[in-house]
């Protein structure tokens, strides 16, 4: 994982993901704004797979993740040190379906 320096570093990764795979899933919401405090209170890292962007928020015991991703592709691996949590935005269920099967298919992640 690299660490995230500023709100504008997270919005270019953001805008390299989109452009190099086009119209991504998220669960992250957040402006500018938000990730600049965000990025005042924790450290942020990310991690750039084949299937998008994944943003670690560092909340010491865990990390929270915020994913852009191609829904097209399976998950990436996202195991790291400690245990990861994903939020996820209400999406008429298909989004948890996919992560039920994921976690089904590989237990413990």
């Amino acid at each position: 994982m690299k660490p995230i320096e500023s709100p504008e570093h997270f919005n270019e990764l953001k805008k390299a993901a989109k452009e190099r795979l086009g119209k991504l899933d998220t669960n992250c919401f957040l402006t500018s704004g938000g990730i600049a405090a965000m990025l005042e209170k924790q450290q942020l890292f990310y991690q750039e797979y084949d299937q998008g962007l994944v943003v670690f928020a560092d909340e010491e015991s865990y990390y929270r993740v915020m994913y852009f991703l191609d829904s097209g592709q399976p998950l990436p691996d996202m195991h790291q040190d400690r245990l990861v949590e994903i939020e996820e935005p209400d999406s008429g269920g298909r989004r948890a379906a996919y992560l039920e099967a994921f976690f089904a298919k590989h237990p413990g992640k």
